[in-house]
């Protein structure tokens, strides 16, 4: 990906492919850089700790995530679907039938500054600044 975002990979398993569409793609992958982190794809990539290390955060400041995550809410600004990367898969899951695969670019960078200024984290300049 380019300077201040990261590229990754996103899977969604669902019953029928056209109730997954590219908001519920994109608030996959910015709940999984926030919250969960992500693995390399190829060997001797990095992996990625969560942005908000603290689990809790997302309890504390459930009102915010709740309007964040919204439909049309703030995360659709700090994410795109590449285009042409979309792959539908017959899934081996009783409860899902397929997996929906894309690659989308997560900006990085705005978000951990819309975090800071919301409060969610401290800024990294608050750190050197003591």
């Amino acid at each position: 990906g380019a300077q201040g975002t990261y590229l990754i990979k996103v899977y969604l398993y669902t019953k029928k492919v056209k109730h997954v569409n590219d908001p519920d793609l994109k608030k996959a992958a910015i709940h999984g850089v926030l919250f969960r982190g992500f693995s390399p794809l190829e060997k001797g990539g990095v992996t990625q700790k969560p942005l908000l290390s603290d689990p809790s955060l997302e309890q504390s400041n459930a009102s915010y995530f709740d309007k964040f995550f919204s439909n049309d809410g703030t995360f659709m600004h700090f994410a795109t679907i590449v285009p042409n990367t979309y792959e539908v898969v017959k899934s081996g899951r009783k409860a899902f039938k397929y997996k929906i695969c894309v690659t989308a670019q997560v900006h990085k960078d705005a978000l951990r500054k819309e975090m800071e200024k919301n409060g969610i984290i401290k800024s990294l300049s608050s750190v050197f600044n003591k």
